[in-house]
């Protein structure tokens, strides 16, 4: 999904909610394109970081028996 499709449906769930007020004014459509933009940005970089250090952990069953890696 695109970054601003992403967070034209987090204003729009935020606005039902009534969490958010609904955007009347450029600048504050503006405003609130700008910070959202920047949470997922910290969302996907904290995300790339959890990736990049996972390990693989092997399975066993309650037997001893091999599951999966």
């Amino acid at each position: 999904m695109e970054i601003s499709e992403a967070i034209k449906r987090i204003k729009n769930e935020m606005s039902e909610r009534g969490l958010i007020e609904r955007v009347s004014t450029p600048e504050k459509e503006a405003l609130y394109d700008f910070y959202f933009g920047m949470l997922l940005g910290i969302g996907y970089d904290e995300g790339c970081r959890q990736i990049t250090h996972r390990k693989a952990v092997a399975q066993y069953d309650m037997e001893g028996k091999f599951i999966k890696i």
